[in-house]
C-alpha cells in the first residue's frame, strides 16, 4: 500500500495580532512615557530649584528699598505698605504673629514684650506718628516724613541684624 503524503495548508483569512502590537496600543505607550517623564522632570526640577537667596530681613529691605523709590503722591498709601513691610519683618524676627494686629495693639505687645528691644518699640511709635502727621501737614512736610520713616526703618533692621 502506498502511502499519501500529508500536506500542510495554511489558512490565509485568519490573522491574529495581539493587542500589545497594535498601533494604539503603541501611541498610548508613547503618551504615557511622554506624559511620566514630563512629570518627572517637573518633580525634579521643583526639588533642586533654589529658594529665594534673600533672607527675611534682607527682603524687607529690598521691600523699603522699592518703596522708598516708589513716588507716593499719598502719604496714607506709603505709610501703610511701610506698616505692612515692618509688620511682616517683625514677625519674622521674632516667631510671633503680628500682622493681623492693629498699630496700637503691635505698639502695645512691643512695650510689653521682654524679647524686644526698646528701641524697636520707639522705631515703631514714631512710624505710626507718622501716619497721623501727614493727616494735618503739608506736601513738603509729608515727603520730610516719609524719607525719615524710611531712613529710620533701614537703620532699625540693620541694627538688629548686626
Amino acid at each position: 500500500m502506498e502511502q499519501q503524503k500529508v500536506e500542510l495548508i495554511d489558512i490565509y483569512d485568519i490573522v491574529y495580532e495581539p493587542w500589545w502590537l497594535s498601533t494604539t496600543t503603541k501611541i498610548a505607550l508613547c503618551a504615557v512615557v511622554f506624559i511620566l517623564t514630563a512629570a518627572l522632570c517637573y518633580v525634579l526640577y521643583k526639588k533642586t530649584r533654589k529658594p529665594s537667596a534673600l533672607l527675611y530681613w534682607q527682603q524687607a529691605l529690598h521691600e523699603i528699598d522699592v518703596l522708598e523709590k516708589t513716588n507716593f503722591s499719598d502719604g496714607q498709601l506709603f505709610y501703610m505698605r511701610l506698616t505692612e513691610v515692618m509688620k511682616q519683618y517683625l514677625q519674622e524676627r521674632y516667631g510671633m504673629y503680628l500682622v493681623d494686629k492693629t498699630d496700637a495693639e503691635l505698639l502695645e505687645f512691643l512695650n510689653t514684650s521682654e524679647r524686644i528691644p526698646t528701641h524697636v518699640y520707639e522705631t515703631m511709635k514714631d512710624l505710626f506718628e507718622g501716619v497721623v502727621f501727614i493727616k494735618f501737614a503739608h506736601q513738603h512736610a509729608v515727603q520730610e516724613r516719609m524719607e525719615d520713616a524710611i531712613k529710620k526703618t533701614k537703620v532699625l533692621i540693620h541694627s538688629l541684624h548686626e
